[in-house]
């Protein structure tokens, strides 16, 4: 329910290495704002890494988790290895770049830039808004159930995009990990609904481009009217709900840049809203998300409004779990 921040606070770039490890038995966030070293190694379980400024070399092996690169800048020969299992990897750098790809990331990932040349090594991914001399290599390894989007650039929306897809990446699915995870809240749900307890059963699903947020089933449409902590603060806790958490990994959801496919053979601002269950099989349970939205032309002097396809896709994906629970309300 609550969270706590720790923040590290460095020379900069005074230090040659730092190694560690980011993890726990809760899913947690950490951001790397500033570049702490030269050389960055870590490992990380259960962990959504930011990193806003990239090492000079950075190394990591991640787990049940998700990693995004947005540097605004990047060193020259700048050197990225990452080994992932049952994660998403979504990196945005504004540089000419190597990628080598190794396991299972041919198939299961998404490479773009203003040009996608293949090499006897990898491939090469050009942007036009590099820095004369600035190149970088980016190393992806998937172990086991991991996609990644790699753009040679900042905006996967951009016009004239060269794009290269894995053939895992053509239609929206889950990982065997995230569909196990969903199957055992649907039992989780069911078991709770049997109750008298408050619950909330909260999944995130995380990928390229795709809206930030959660899906959340609630016991009660209370929870609707004022966020979770404000109940625990006013009641002294006797209100506080028990709370559910997953985080999916899909394929073949967001970061969709259109043009000049390829396949590789082996946000907008969000408001929240809620709709009631009842004719989905999940009785008087609530369901409650983020919902992007795309303007239409105007019509009579109103704007018509309709919800961004791929969060459509990722209800069409997470539906089949929640009906399972089979929650009946009074």
């Amino acid at each position: 329910m609550f969270r706590c921040l720790v923040t590290i606070f460095a020379p900069k770039g005074h230090l040659a290495r730092l190694s560690g490890h980011i993890g726990g038995s809760e899913h947690c966030r950490m951001t790397m704002s500033e570049a702490l070293a030269q050389e960055v190694n870590l490992t990380s379980q259960q962990v959504s890494v930011q990193v806003a400024a990239l090492p000079k070399k950075f190394t990591l092996s991640s787990t049940h988790g998700m990693v995004a690169f947005h540097p605004s800048e990047v060193k020259e020969d700048w050197e990225v290895d990452l080994q992932a299992t049952s994660v998403n990897v979504f990196a945005q750098i504004p540089s000419d770049m190597s990628v080598k790809l190794a396991g299972h990331a041919k198939e299961n990932s998404v490479l773009c830039g203003d040009a996608v040349s293949e090499t006897g090594a990898g491939y090469e991914l050009t942007y036009k808004g590099a820095s004369a001399g600035v190149k970088g290599k980016f190393s992806l390894d998937v172990l086991k159930e991991a996609a990644g989007y790699v753009q040679a650039g900042v905006d996967s929306s951009a016009s004239g995009l060269d794009v290269v897809r894995g053939s895992s990446q053509e239609k929206p699915e889950l990982f065997n990990h995230s569909a196990v995870q969903l199957e055992e809240l649907s039992d989780w749900m069911k078991l709770r609904a049997e109750g008298a307890a408050p619950w909330v059963a909260r999944v995130h699903v995380n990928g390229p481009q795709l809206p930030r947020g959660s899906w959340e089933v609630l016991s009660s449409e209370a929870f609707l009217t004022v966020p979770l902590q404000w109940y625990v603060l006013l009641s002294a806790g006797t209100l506080r709900p028990i709370v559910k958490e997953v985080h999916v990994h899909p394929m073949g959801l967001g970061a969709s840049a259109q043009e000049r496919i390829r396949i590789m053979t082996p946000s907008r601002p969000c408001r929240w809203g809620s709709c009631g269950w009842k004719g989905l099989g999940l009785g008087s349970a609530v369901i409650q998300g983020a919902w992007p939205q795309q303007e239409l032309e105007e019509t009579n002097n109103k704007t018509k409004r309709r919800l961004a396809p791929v969060l459509d896709k990722e209800f069409q994906l997470l539906l089949p779990y929640f009906q399972k629970a089979d929650i009946h309300g009074p």
